[in-house]
């Protein structure tokens, strides 16, 4: 019997723990903001909290796109004509035609034609012609599609619907033609290469291998420069790094950084927006932000860090402000990024791809025409290096590319291998960042730092497309680079800069840019007539003085500065009334220092 017993009570305990551990995971689903959201749609739960009075609900309606000042009537984007050209009958036949037209070159024993050197793409075969982009050394590309031309003795080769190679850039091989696009990843990698930053007391490197044995450097690289991966050596009984730009430099000094697994949102599905990404962090170290039941109110669950959910209002309570997430759950918006939809920017056409940036939220958001496709965070520009705010359209791409300071600058910085990098403005571009995970607070040096898996979905998703093999390509009127807009706030309606300014009517382009003049004399009035310290710095609205949205007239001295000068009048009679007691205070006699201990003495002496 005491067996049986025995049996039965472990039975029972075993019971208890399940349902306690089932207990404990309905009260995690519980708490999960997401989790209470779907029951609430399905009926499950009553949303008692989702009609919160003093809220502002995010409806279809209100989220709808709208164009770019349309209501001023400057200019209506669904007038435009497409900018994607389709081939013609005649270009497809003659591309078919080359197809099947051989190189004139005796033999059949080799499969491809291999690049000796970085070649130039051309786009019609003539040297005289539009310059599309160049290919990477070691490419191999097929050894049909020959056409005459003028410029190239040997003859052109066509690797594109419209690119061009001269033929004495080439030579045969027996491989088979290239098919990776350029920066070429592995399966399941975060980046394509391997990165190490240089410890703190910098490093140095060598040329080659001989200098190494003979340790003669090349030169030193400052700490904090980052450098990227080619293949690992050893030398004389020490380990080596040789990066890809053939540089030795000891392993000792280097110091291996894992890139940010960050991915951003893909909003074809149930997902839309406005959404939000928690970017609270706890040192280096992102944490899970608190979901409160009401605004301010109890922590009931907590969102983790960077996990994407979607905003169906917010509030505002005081200086705080409160986004609603779900059914009685709440977040605070100073611990979030949070992306709001865009009006759509001019020249964009109805089936073209753009990028909106907010600066003031962090956020980017990629667009099909008027439909949201993806949205992620962002680090733009810290403060003293802001990134340009404007219309833009992307004039050059390119998989990989080195990344420094400019000469003369005081903060020296060096990136190695910058990949998947679409340049929009001068030196200014979006690209992928492995060196840091803080996305959704300034950052760069002004440009736009993406995750590399972002970064990655961008440079693909966008056109003109790369094929295989290419080092990078320019855009142009035949094959433009996509739109991007960068707005400092919400309500930001930036000017049109560089090339963007030639796929915008002529009548349209004038009208913006007069508004733009109103926008910037109205700013500068602004900030002419807004209040001032004594160091000529503007005082903030709310701050200093409470009468600071009046300023004093010319010749009159405000309130603040009066006040200032009173106090610095007293202090200075404080002080002098101070040294007037202790001038007339009685000395200590002679005779009275002299009877003085001496090790009293010796002890003053030693602590002054």
């Amino acid at each position: 019997m005491r067996f049986v017993g025995a049996i039965l009570w472990i039975f029972t305990a075993f019971q208890l723990s399940c349902a306690e551990a089932g207990a404990k995971k309905e009260h995690k689903q519980e708490s999960d903001p997401l989790t209470t959201l779907q029951k609430v749609e399905n009926g499950q739960v009553k949303p008692q909290c989702m009609a919160d009075e003093g809220s502002t609900d995010y409806g279809p309606d209100k989220l709808k796109p709208t164009v770019w000042h349309a209501q001023s009537g400057i200019f209506n984007n669904l007038e435009l004509p497409s900018l994607t050209k389709m081939p013609t009958l005649q270009e497809v036949r003659d591309a078919i035609e080359d197809g099947f037209r051989r190189i004139p070159r005796r033999g059949k024993w080799f499969k491809s034609l291999s690049f000796a050197t970085p070649a130039k793409v051309y786009e019609k075969p003539d040297l005289n012609s539009l310059e599309m982009g160049r290919m990477e050394p070691q490419t191999r590309v097929s050894p049909v599609g020959y056409k005459k031309g003028t410029g190239c003795k040997g003859g052109w080769i066509r690797i594109a619907l419209r690119g061009y190679v001269c033929l004495r850039n080439l030579k045969p091989a027996r491989d088979l033609p290239t098919t990776t696009i350029l920066p070429e990843a592995k399966d399941g990698a975060l980046t394509p290469g391997q990165y190490a930053y240089v410890r703190i007391g910098g490093s140095p490197w060598y040329p080659s291998r001989g200098a190494v044995k003979a340790q003669k450097k090349g030169g030193d690289l400052a700490a904090g420069f980052f450098v990227s991966y080619k293949r690992f050596t050893r030398i004389n009984g020490k380990n080596y790094w040789k990066t890809k730009k053939n540089q030795y430099i000891p392993v000792d000094r280097l110091a291996r950084f894992i890139p940010s697994k960050h991915k951003g949102t893909d909003l074809t599905g149930e997902l839309t927006l406005p959404i939000l990404f928690p970017i609270a962090k706890n040192g280096a170290k992102g944490i899970a932000i608190p979901v409160y039941d009401k605004p301010g109110g109890t922590v009931v669950a907590r969102l983790p860090y960077h996990r994407s959910v979607h905003i169906f209002g917010e509030t505002k309570i005081g200086k705080s402000r409160f986004y609603r997430i779900g059914a009685c759950r709440w977040v605070a918006s100073r611990q979030v990024a949070a992306a709001f939809p865009s009006p759509i920017p001019p020249g964009v056409r109805p089936d073209e791809q753009w990028i909106d940036i907010n600066l003031e939220r962090q956020t980017l958001v990629a667009y099909e025409g008027s439909k949201p496709v993806f949205a992620t965070i962002i680090s733009t520009g810290k403060p003293g290096h802001s990134t340009r705010h404007g219309i833009f359209r992307v004039w050059w791409k390119i998989p990989e590319i080195d990344m420094k300071n400019e000469i003369g600058a005081k903060d020296e910085y060096l990136a190695s291998a910058v990949p998947w990098t679409l340049f929009f403005w001068k030196g200014q571009a979006l690209h992928g960042a492995y060196w840091h995970d803080d996305f959704g607070k300034t950052k760069s040096h002004g440009c736009v730092n993406l995750a590399p898996l972002d970064a990655r979905y961008l440079y693909e998703w966008s056109r003109p497309y790369l094929g295989a093999g290419w080092r990078y390509q320019w855009t142009g009127a035949s094959y433009p680079g996509i739109t991007v807009q960068i707005r400092r706030d919400d309500e930001d309606r930036p000017m049109v800069w560089g090339i963007a300014r030639n796929f915008i009517p002529t009548e349209q382009l004038a009208k913006l840019d007069t508004r733009y003049k109103k926008d910037i004399q109205k700013e500068t009035l602004e900030m002419i007539s807004a209040p001032t310290n004594q160091d000529g710095e503007a005082l903030a609205s709310g701050k200093g003085d409470k009468k600071s949205d009046n300023p004093p007239a010319p010749g009159e001295k405000s309130k603040k500065s009066v006040a200032k000068k009173r106090s610095k009048k007293r202090s200075t009679k404080k002080v002098a009334r101070r040294k007037k007691r202790r001038s007339s205070a009685p000395s200590m006699s002679r005779s009275r220092r002299a009877h003085r201990p001496a090790k009293g003495r010796r002890a003053r002496s030693a602590s002054r």
